[in-house]
């Protein structure tokens, strides 16, 4: 319970700072808006000027070029675009609704990430505990979490039914409708628009709250109550993954806050995939209600439980034959041992560890969290996103230690390092694109002489016109010049040494 609450709770800490930013750009994007068209008492419900007409049009051309998922903001501008005449009020609505949409997509970005770390964590949390139950000669090959899981539990209805997408939508437009309300309301009392004055002031702060509030060790709020079902969703699913017919046990919380609908819930074992007939509390019957249903429906019988607005603290644990197991809170990350290629990895594990071993113990730390998978993918690779190291059958050290490199490139940030980036940028310089079908089809590199290998200069480009910014490569593209350095360091040490003198004095600064 400890694990599964400290790590969502960090994660929650995370976002709310994410959101702090994103507010605090919604802010100074509405105070321009009030800023730049003049609208008094008297010019609300007036026809703008042709010249503003034109301008306004402008930027819908501008917003139309983006990705914007919610039809009700679409129909406002067209229904601006095509009219001859808006009056002021039409055109402040459609910029206040357009700051929130705005938002709201800068908060997916960030959303999108930190949520698949929390699924992918609570997935392997499940098959962790699966295995755990079984002696160490019959544990079962683990599964990995990607893009298909992480798009199941997205959709996932929550407590109250709200589809995430859906509510990020509705909870958008209300946030709108409520400042062009209440810059309606300050217009026609002769009040001049800031967002800095109390009016603007509660009505913003009620709407973080609202999105997530984090006070002292209490965190609550409609973001922070979907994903605690949607951690328990990918726990399940990471239980399946492994035992198909399992059994979970519902734990609540108890102490002087437990619900009685939580605490007649606490104990009872379920069937995750088979039919469940179970008895508990309901709120709104004042009294215990016979329930049935199909494995595990969020609110019902898998937390946060729903029929009363609760904080729920309440999770579910894997169970064996119906008995309970003992948990244990501190349960490392594991080195998983996956092959779906071949029965012996022996050769692998040989590999990975003489790379790990030719590791400084600062870069061997920095390894500690990392899970590595052998055999599980078709080629190496690490997955930032949730620090996962994968080994593909036949791997040798070198291949390992240019991975370890992107491993090091994001823990270290050097991706936003400037004297990594200006390593990028002196090669993107004096480098000419060249096609080139090594690696894949209708591939491009970056070449000089200064290359350890073709690959340090792959471009990370399908279009060779989008190679290039006032005719030079965007360095940015060249994904593969720490870690193929990285990996020359150990394996080609004087060839790098010779032809890229900065990246070797780099490289042995940040393995101290």
């Amino acid at each position: 319970m400890q694990n599964y609450w400290a790590f969502h709770n960090s994660k929650m800490i995370e976002l709310r700072k994410k959101y702090d930013k994103i507010d605090r750009q919604t802010r100074n994007r509405l105070q321009e808006i009030f800023n730049r068209f003049e609208i008094t008492a008297d010019n609300l419900y007036s026809y703008v000027s042709k010249d503003v007409k034109k301008q306004v049009n402008s930027y819908i051309e501008e917003w139309s070029e983006k990705k914007i998922n919610d039809e009700y903001f679409k129909v406002l501008m067209m229904t601006v675009l095509t009219k001859d005449r808006v009056t002021y009020a039409e055109i402040l609505e459609l910029f206040i609704y357009e700051a929130y949409i705005e938002q709201q997509m800068k908060e997916k970005d960030e959303e999108d990430s930190l949520f698949y770390t929390l699924f992918a964590f609570y997935y392997m949390e499940g098959q962790k505990e699966v295995n755990n139950t079984l002696p160490k000669e019959k544990h079962k090959m683990y599964s990995t979490f990607y893009e298909d899981l992480f798009a199941t539990i997205i959709m996932t209805p929550n407590s109250l039914g709200y589809i995430y997408e859906d509510y990020k939508k509705s909870i958008t437009r209300y946030n709108a409708e409520q400042i062009l309300r209440q810059a309606t309301i300050s217009i026609t009392q002769g009040k001049e628009l800031k967002i800095d004055s109390s009016e603007f002031q509660n009505l913003i702060d009620r709407q973080q709250k609202a999105k997530l509030n984090i006070n002292g060790d209490k965190i609550s709020g409609a973001v922070d109550n979907t994903l605690i079902g949607m951690n328990n969703q990918a726990k399940a699913m990471g239980i399946t993954a492994i035992q198909p017919d399992a059994l979970v046990k519902f734990i609540a919380v108890m102490d002087e806050k437990t619900t009685k609908m939580c605490e007649s819930l606490d104990g009872q074992i379920f069937s995750v995939r088979d039919w469940n007939e179970f008895k508990r509390y309901s709120e709104s019957h004042q009294g215990i209600v016979k329930y049935r249903c199909r494995g595990l429906v969020t609110g019902l019988n898998l937390p946060p439980i729903n029929d009363n607005f609760h904080f729920c603290r309440s999770t579910i644990i894997y169970v064996a034959n119906g008995k309970e197991r003992e948990y244990n809170i501190d349960s490392p990350y594991y080195l998983i041992k996956r092959d779906m290629l071949a029965d012996n990895i022996s050769n692998e594990k040989q590999e990975l560890e003489k790379a790990y071993n030719m590791m400084t113990p600062s870069i061997q730390k920095l390894m500690e969290t990392t899970t590595f998978e052998i055999g599980g993918s078709e080629y190496s690779r690490y997955n930032r996103k949730i620090d996962y190291l994968y080994v593909r059958k036949g791997a040798k050290a070198d291949e390992i230690v240019h991975e370890i490199g992107h491993l090091i490139e994001t823990k270290l940030n050097l991706l936003n390092d400037t004297r990594y980036i200006d390593i990028q940028k002196e090669m993107a310089n004096n480098s000419i694109v060249l096609p080139t079908k090594i690696f894949e089809k209708d591939s491009y590199i970056a070449f000089n002489m200064n290359l350890v290998s073709n690959y340090q200069g792959y471009i990370y480009s399908k279009s060779f016109n989008g190679c290039f910014e006032n005719n030079v490569i965007k360095y940015n593209l060249l994904g593969e010049v720490f870690s193929e350095g990285f990996r020359a360091y150990y394996f080609d040490n004087e060839k790098l040494k010779t032809n890229n003198r900065k990246l070797y004095n780099l490289i042995e600064e940040v393995i101290k």
